[in-house]
Parts: structure tokens; C-alpha cells; sequence
């Protein structure tokens, strides 16, 4: 199938000109199975950032998102990828939900010079799998690494980890493990659990049993962090003077008002929160609960799909028709935003990946709400993975 790319991508010069440009992106989200909160909450940013600012294009041109569910099969998002440059001739892909499907796609992209922009599928070396890749959301180690590091330097002398048994997991807990080794942290063999794992207090057992200063740990945003959180507080590990610790996926906004007392106190690398006091943050906010409802709480995985789609509109405003290939590539990598939800982002041209601002919280109730309470940042981060692991 891919040897028709080229002349598939080529034919399309000899259609004719229209009055209305029409620029197709290919959206491929996991909306059924392991990662179906995360891709809702990826297709309701870029729904938003549609809906405002459709008439910020030039007069007569169009973003259209043509959205498939892979189901968070990797086979599926290849399969989906294909269909959609060879039949739809999208100018780029968009969404990706999670890692394995990042990687399922790089050698299709590659083959046919269509840019892929990612609003999560976090495993460090995804970018690196192909030139068309352009990261929106972040690695595994801007959190996690971050974190493990902060950890060292603050009194904790040994730690233990829980993670999910699939890329992102291990990325998560390597990150951590590195930037909290690198400065003196003492690690045990971390845990590893199976996707399908409902029931974490055996593994819980077996951490009280080791009794660390402190757990990190690591599972897909939704039903299973949600479970592992009430786990935690079942085995009361808190009673054994065990410091949670994780990244901000295990503790987004929107999950705090079910799970805020099982994790309090927990301590955080995140990249957003919904109480960032930035006039941007709250502009943002007030949109996104006008569309979705007051309670709705919008998570960076909904930001980074907003960041995405910013970055989709600046190649359109640009480039028009011509908006695929090499210059959008171009585009993209000198893509910046000092007034995203999150805080200023950039990408950097040499990685591909974003270059933003980590924020250190700690799970705490404030009035009657339960927030991540931020009490430190670490400013414009590039991700530790490629700084630690240089090109060969």
C-alpha cells in the first residue's frame, strides 16, 4: 500500500483550484479501550480550539479533522494512518494517544513526508522514530525525571515503584529512577503490573513490606489510576510514613474530587493545572467550561491537543494549501507560544519536542476543593531523555 503514496501525495497538484481550500488532518484517537479518557479529553481540546478559532484563518480556507478510533490498538493506528494519506489525502496526522501507537506510525509518515502531530504519546524516544514527528504534549521524563531528581534533593533517600506493564510505564518509571539516582536516591526493582490489573493491593503488600521513604508510581489516566489511588489508601501507606510521589498524569484536575483524600499530600511534577493564575490559563478555563459544563476540568492532555491544534493553524495561515511535507515541517519546529493554557511553550528545532515549564504540587484541600497546590517551577525544560541519551 505504501508504494502508492508517492503518487498518490503527487496527484494531488493536478486538482484543480477551488474557491475554498480545505486542509484535511488525519485525527487518530484512542476513543474505546486502554486509552479512551485520555483520547475524550485530546478531542474535546482540539474540539474547543476549533470552535474559537475557525475565523482566525485566511477567508476561504478550512481545517478539516477527519477523527477515527484505533480502539488503542497499534495495528489499528498504522492501518488508520494508511487509509487516511493514501484515500483521504490528509496534509497531517494529529492526535496519537498513546506511545505504542506513536511508534505504529513512524515508518508510514516517514515513507510519505506527512507531518504527525502528537498531543500525547509520551515514551522519550518517539520523536526520534521519525523526522515528521513534532511533539505537543511531552516526554515521560520532563514529569518523571523532574521529579525523581527533586526527590533526592529533598530527603528522600529510597524509593520504590508501581508502574504499567507498557511503554509509557517503563519510561516513566526509568525517568524517575535516573533523576533520582543521579542525586544520591537509593532504588529498589520496581514493580511492573499488567494493563489489565484491577486489584493493586498485593502489589501495595509487597511495597509496605519493603518500607521505602517514598512510592512512585504510574498507570493510563482514568479507571486505573482511580483504583490504584483507593488501593493506596486501603493499605494505608501513609501509616508507614510512604511519600507518594508520581508525575501529574496519575493526579489530573479532573479525577481530584474523587481521589483528592486517598492521595493527599502526594507530591507532583506536572506540566498544567487548573489554577495556574495566568490570564491565558483563565481565558482557557472559562471557554472550556462554557462548552463542557462547570464541573468539567480541563487536564494538560486536553491543553496539549489545544497546543496541537494552535500549531496545525500557524502551518494553515502560513502555507494555505501547501500546508504538508517539509514546510510544515518547518513550521513546526519553529513553532512558539508565550501565552499557552500552560504556561510559554516552544518546540525545540533539534528534537522536535516540546520545551515547557514543569511545576513541582502537592495534593492538598484547599476550602472545600481539593487542589495541586504549586509551590515551585522549573523553567523551560527540555526533555532529560535527549539530553542523557545523544544521538549516536
Amino acid at each position: 500500500m505504501l508504494s502508492r503514496l508517492a503518487l498518490s501525495l503527487a496527484c494531488l497538484s493536478c486538482v484543480p483550484a477551488h474557491a475554498d481550500t480545505v486542509i484535511k488532518v488525519g485525527n487518530i484517537l484512542a476513543l474505546t479501550g486502554a486509552g479512551a479518557s485520555v483520547g475524550e479529553h485530546i478531542k474535546q481540546g482540539e474540539d474547543l480550539y476549533q470552535k474559537l478559532h475557525a475565523k482566525d484563518l485566511p477567508a476561504g480556507t478550512r481545517v478539516e479533522l477527519l477523527t477515527r478510533d484505533d480502539a488503542s490498538k497499534p495495528d489499528d493506528t498504522k492501518r488508520i494512518a494508511q487509509e487516511m494519506i493514501v484515500r483521504d489525502h490528509v496534509s497531517m496526522i494529529a492526535g496519537i494517544t498513546l506511545s505504542p501507537q506513536g511508534f505504529s506510525i513512524a515508518p508510514v509518515i516517514t515513507e510519505a513526508k506527512v507531518p504527525a502531530i502528537l498531543m500525547n504519546a509520551t515514551t522519550g524516544s518517539i520523536t526520534r522514530s521519525s523526522p515528521y514527528i513534532v511533539r505537543f504534549s511531552h516526554s515521560n521524563w520532563h514529569m518523571s525525571y523532574t521529579i525523581g531528581e527533586w526527590a533526592a534533593k529533598h530527603g528522600i533517600k529510597n524509593a520504590y515503584a508501581v508502574v504499567a506493564d507498557y511503554a509509557a510505564g517503563l519510561d516513566m518509571e526509568a525517568a524517575f529512577a535516573k533523576g533520582f539516582t543521579s542525586n544520591g536516591g537509593v532504588w529498589s526493582e520496581p514493580i511492573i503490573v499488567p494493563l489489565s490489573t484491577t486489584d493493586y493491593l498485593p502489589y501495595l503488600q509487597r511495597v509496605k513490606a519493603a518500607k521505602p521513604e517514598a512510592l512512585f508510581y504510574f498507570e493510563i489516566a482514568g479507571a486505573a489510576t482511580i483504583a490504584f489511588d483507593k488501593a493506596a489508601a486501603a493499605a494505608d501507606i501513609a501509616a508507614d510514613h510512604i511519600q507518594l510521589v508520581g508525575s501529574g498524569d496519575v493526579v489530573p484536575d479532573d479525577e481530584l474530587p474523587q481521589v483528592g483524600p486517598t492521595v493527599a499530600g502526594m507530591l507532583n511534577a506536572s506540566l498544567y493545572s487548573v489554577d495556574l493564575k495566568t490570564p491565558a490559563n483563565e481565558a482557557f478555563l472559562k471557554e472550556w467550561k462554557a462548552a463542557y459544563g462547570a464541573d468539567n476540568e480541563p487536564t494538560f492532555e486536553g491543553v496539549a491537543a489545544w497546543n496541537g491544534m494552535d500549531a496545525i493553524y500557524s502551518v494553515v495561515k502560513q502555507l494555505g494549501a501547501k500546508s504538508t511535507g517539509d514546510a510544515a515541517m518547518a513550521v513546526l519546529k519553529a513553532y512558539k507560544n508565550p501565552t499557552s493554557p500552560q504556561g510559554p511553550i516552544a518546540i525545540d528545532p533539534d528534537t522536535r519536542d516540546i520545551v515547557c515549564d514543569v511545576y513541582l504540587g502537592r495534593i492538598t484541600k484547599v476550602g472545600d476543593r481539593w487542589q495541586n497546590v504549586q509551590f515551585d517551577v522549573v523553567k523551560d525544560v527540555k526533555d532529560p531523555w535527549k539530553l542523557l541519551n545523544p544521538p549516536s
